[in-house]
């Protein structure tokens, strides 16, 4: 049972489902089968691979829809921090001291990661509400506490939706690695039970491999046709060569 990207999901899941329905319960096959070791039980862990893979495809697009709506939250929240962050920066600029714009962290440039953009807005929230000379001048220019405060929460709200974010991440990788698992797990169990089926039926019921997707020549091949064709006009050839 191949398993390339030429072949998709729903096209494994078929032929592996034709296999183990036909193998499980197809009466001219279902004894022969038996007799090369696929009893019930053995069958059963053919199908229960084959649920398995079936569970993990479903799995992963609940998981993926989790990731796009926490990654379109935390996008949302992102762009409102920033255009907060980047407001009280300017405001900061304009009206406090070298001393206290410094405190603040604003006299450097706006963090580019995630992760030093989020301690950036920590810092300048949390010393714009412990530092009183900048408190106050804040006050005047429209961040009195109550705003500062509020403003402050957004940013703990943006980093639980960051957190949210990285982690429906590496559930989405971690969900990939065993759906991928899942059905490489059921390709080598239908491999194997194909080839057994083909070594103890390919002379007495040859027929009857094409239940499990073997394709059976009841006749020779376009290949061997020629090749006998071109025989038979190399024999003529010499024997009309001897006749001369």
């Amino acid at each position: 049972m191949k398993t390339n990207a030429s072949q998709s999901e729903q096209q494994q899941l078929a032929k592996a489902y034709v296999v183990l329905k036909n193998g499980s319960e197809d009466a001219e096959l279902r004894p022969l089968l038996v007799n090369c070791g696929y009893t019930d039980e053995r069958m059963g862990e053919g199908w229960e691979l084959y649920n398995i893979a079936i569970a993990s495809t479903a799995t992963k697009k609940s998981v993926k829809a989790k990731q796009k709506e926490a990654s379109k939250a935390e996008d949302f929240k992102q762009l409102e921090i920033h255009k907060k962050y980047m407001s009280l920066k300017k405001t900061s600029l304009a009206h406090l001291t070298p001393t206290d714009i410094e405190i603040l962290g604003f006299n450097s440039a706006v963090p580019r990661t995630e992760a030093t953009f989020l301690n950036a807005a920590r810092i300048a929230y949390k010393n714009s509400l412990e530092t009183d000379t900048i408190k106050t001048e804040l006050a005047k220019w429209g961040y009195n506490g109550e705003r500062l405060v509020a403003e402050q929460a957004e940013v703990e709200v943006y980093a639980a939706l960051s957190s949210a974010q990285s982690s429906a991440v590496g559930t989405t990788q971690s969900q990939t690695k065993d759906k991928k698992t899942a059905f490489a797990n059921l390709a080598k169990w239908i491999t194997a039970f194909v080839k057994t089926a083909e070594a103890q039926l390919m002379y007495t019921h040859p027929q009857l491999l094409e239940k499990l997707g073997k394709k059976v020549l009841s006749g020779p091949t376009k290949a061997q046709r020629l090749g006998k064709k071109k025989a038979a006009a190399t024999r003529a050839a010499k024997k009309a060569a001897k006749g001369t």
